[in-house]
């Protein structure tokens, strides 16, 4: 496991027994990325994605801790979460703007899904977010969104389609959400997600690709 510091420029790495040590300090790889945010890796490359929080650069670094690259995205946006797909495609959660940005391997950087902020189902921009925080994907290349701001779950798939999710709980009850920032799937497409102010992790099983 590995852990951004976010009041420090340090990358924790954790084993599987607990062992804490320092993996790199990201500052010293990239002077680009000085209040880290965000860290996703990516098997596929062996390589570290990391983005920061006021600067408006994603940095990729690799397994032996060097950097890879060095990403500008326009507007300075406050990237709270990032995800790579099996295309190495870069997705970011721009919760500045409100908008889920698309970087390919050539640095290109569109607007994936949204536009300005507020809650809109749609397709590509015709879609609207509220301060979109953690962002990850599943084995299908679907994207899921923790929508801190609208207090839901977003789902994007490969055409770019948003829909919410709605899950419910075990009693049949819909589940509600405080400020979701975290979200990751596992490999059976069960979705967790942290809650700022909900203080809790849930899970989401079965979610369809």
């Amino acid at each position: 496991m590995y852990i951004v510091q976010t009041d420090s420029t340090i990358i924790k790495k954790v084993t599987s027994a607990g062992v804490v040590s320092t993996f790199i300090d990201i500052n010293a790889i990239d002077s680009n990325i000085t209040t880290p945010a965000a860290i996703y890796f990516d098997s596929q490359t062996d390589k570290f994605y990391v983005s920061d929080q006021y600067s408006g650069y994603i940095s990729v670094v690799t397994s032996a801790g060097t950097r890879s690259r060095s990403i500008p995205l326009p507007n300075f946006p406050s990237v709270l979460g990032v995800v790579v797909d099996a295309s190495g495609n870069i997705y970011a959660s721009d919760y500045t703007n409100s908008r889920i940005l698309k970087i390919d391997t050539s640095n290109t950087v569109t607007t994936f899904a949204g536009s300005s902020q507020g809650f809109a189902e749609g397709t590509t921009t015709n879609a609207k977010f509220n301060s979109p925080y953690g962002i990850t994907k599943d084995t299908s290349g679907n994207l899921y969104v923790a929508d801190q701001g609208n207090n839901k779950i977003r789902k994007i798939t490969a055409a770019g389609v948003v829909t919410t999710l709605a899950p419910t709980l075990s009693s049949g009850v819909a589940a509600t959400f405080n400020a979701p920032t975290g979200v990751t799937t596992d490999a059976n497409g069960v979705l967790y997600v942290t809650e700022y102010y909900g203080r809790k992790v849930s899970n989401i099983v079965f979610v369809q690709p």
